[in-house]
């Protein structure tokens, strides 16, 4: 029996069967692996986004820089790893096994042509983050905030959260809120006390990425119906938002390379607009 005989027979040998659970896991390895990919193609912007605006001092642009720089090499080690490991090993050797003896029934395809190929969504959850955390049994308008509940709720959270900057200014009626790293955003709160009917809270950031505007988005949508306390806690949540896994589906990254950025109550899945709420990490795509 010459060599090609040989090589012929080891490819005719039937595959031996994989469980369900075992091929859910490996779909889930892929998954979590092209995320990671995802998540490098905004490598090269997100290392130029400290140079977009103002900084306080070169010192500060530098130390944005490189942390930038730090978590990209980060991400690329981190899909290195993935990529190299025994298990993604062992799925692609599946793959290739499979297309060798099915050649005739399998073909590529763009992720794009089946979006939900891993989708943990049910069929009514809300595609849009306008919908999530703005509505709930008593989600009605906070009452008006005075300035003497600016102080105590930032004294309190002080005492809550002593890793955090955080900061009251009573002449422009602002807070400004600085998450220590990994986290990193620089929140600024603007306040308006003047309304008659009740107090508005306006929240931005430092950060100008895609990423930062959708936590922005949804963390106003939330300041419209919610006191100082609760507001400031849910800032609070983002400090390791970059390494929290989502509550629902447990994986860091949803298959559009996004990290959970929404922010659930835990106890009733809606904004009550009470204080003492903990926050739950969630991706859109798992509301």
């Amino acid at each position: 029996m010459d060599s090609t005989a040989t090589a012929n027979e080891v490819t005719a040998t039937p595959e031996v069967e994989w469980s369900e659970a075992h091929l859910e896991s490996s779909m889930a390895q892929l998954q979590e692996m092209h995320a990671r990919l995802c998540k490098l193609r905004d490598a090269v912007s997100r290392l130029i986004d400290p140079m977009l605006f103002q900084q306080s001092s070169p010192e500060e642009l530098y130390n944005d820089f490189a942390r930038n720089v730090n978590r990209t090499q980060a991400d690329v080690q981190e899909l290195t790893r993935l990529v190299r490991s025994e298990r993604s090993k062992e799925i692609f050797e599946r793959a290739a096994e499979s297309r060798a003896q099915n050649s005739g029934d399998i073909r590529g395809w763009r992720v794009t042509e089946h979006e939900d190929w891993l989708d943990v969504r049910g069929p009514d959850v809300p595609t849009d983050v306008n919908a999530v955390g703005t509505t709930g049994p008593n989600s009605d308008s906070s009452p008006r905030t005075s300035i003497e509940d600016l102080r105590a709720a930032i004294e309190q959270f002080k005492n809550n959260h002593p890793g955090i900057n955080s900061s009251l200014d009573e002449t422009s009626k602002t807070m400004m809120i600085n998450l220590p790293p990994p986290g990193g955003i620089r929140f600024r709160v603007a306040i308006n006390l003047d309304s008659t009917t009740q107090s508005t809270f306006v929240v931005t950031c430092s950060e100008s990425s895609s990423m930062h505007a959708t936590i922005l988005q949804h963390i106003n949508n939330i300041a419209r119906n919610c006191n100082p306390d609760v507001l400031l806690g849910i800032l609070a949540s983002y400090v390791n938002f970059q390494k929290t896994p989502c509550s629902r589906c447990r994986r860091l990254l949803d298959r559009n390379a996004q990290f959970p950025l929404l922010r659930v109550d835990r106890s009733s899945g809606h904004h009550e607009g009470r204080t003492g709420v903990q926050w739950q990490p969630l991706h859109l795509n798992c509301v």
